[in-house]
C-alpha cells in the first residue's frame, strides 16, 4: 500500500488520472481472475456468478479477462448453456432491428484508455442477453479491429463437453440469418 501512495503523490494532473485508471483496470482484471478461480469445477458458484455477471458485461468490450471469466463460468455447465438464449425478449428484438438499420452507419474503434468514458456512461447501460450483447459488439466493430474474444464467446455457447448445444446453434443461425451483414462483420472474407 505504501508504494501505491508514493506513486500517487508523484503523479499529478493527467498523469495521476491515467495512473488511477490503469490501477482500476488492473484491479478489474484481478477480480475476473478471482471469480474464474472461485467458479472452477463448482456448479453452485457458477450459477451464482452467472446470475450476477450481467452487471459487468460492459467490461467484455475492453478486458479479455472478463470474456475469459464469462467463458469459464458457462463452458462446462450445460444448464447455464441451455438457458443462455432464454433472455432474448422484445427489447432485444428491437436491438436486432436497430443493428439491421445501422448497417450503413460509420464505425469507430475505442481504445482501452477510453474506459473512463465507459465508466462514466455505465449508468446509461441497459443489461441485455449475453448473445445479443456479443453480437452488438461484433456488429459495432465491423470494418475496424475485430475482437477474437467475441467470436470465442459465441463458439463456447455452441458446445458443451464436445457435444453440440443445438438450442444455441439454432439461435445463432437464426440471428445471423436475421441481422443484415452480421456474417460480414463476423467472418473474414477469404476470396482473393
Amino acid at each position: 500500500m505504501q508504494k501505491f501512495k508514493r506513486n500517487v503523490k508523484i503523479a499529478t494532473g493527467k498523469g495521476k488520472e491515467m495512473y488511477l485508471i490503469e490501477q482500476r483496470i488492473e484491479i478489474c482484471k484481478l477480480v475476473y481472475k478471482l471469480i474464474k478461480s472461485i467458479c472452477r469445477e463448482n456448479q453452485e458458484n457458477e450459477f451464482y456468478a452467472y446470475n450476477i455477471i450481467y452487471q459487468f458485461q460492459f467490461h467484455a468490450k475492453y478486458l479479455e479477462e472478463a470474456v475469459d471469466c464469462f467463458i469459464s463460468i458457462i463452458s462446462k455447465n450445460e444448464t447455464i448453456l441451455s438457458k443462455i438464449g432464454d433472455g432474448i425478449k422484445e427489447d432485444d428484438q428491437k436491438a436486432i432491428t436497430a443493428l439491421q438499420e445501422a448497417s450503413t452507419a460509420p464505425r469507430k474503434s475505442m481504445g482501452i484508455f477510453n474506459i473512463k468514458i465507459v465508466l462514466d456512461q455505465r449508468q446509461e447501460l441497459k443489461y441485455t442477453n449475453f448473445v445479443i450483447f456479443f453480437l452488438r459488439l461484433i456488429y459495432a466493430s465491423q470494418g475496424t479491429e475485430r475482437n477474437k474474444n467475441y467470436i470465442r464467446f459465441l463458439k463456447t455457447i455452441c458446445t458443451c463437453d464436445s457435444k453440440g448445444m443445438t438450442i444455441n446453434q439454432e439461435l445463432l443461425y437464426k440471428l445471423f440469418d436475421q441481422i443484415k451483414d452480421l456474417d460480414k462483420a463476423t467472418f473474414i472474407d477469404t476470396d482473393m
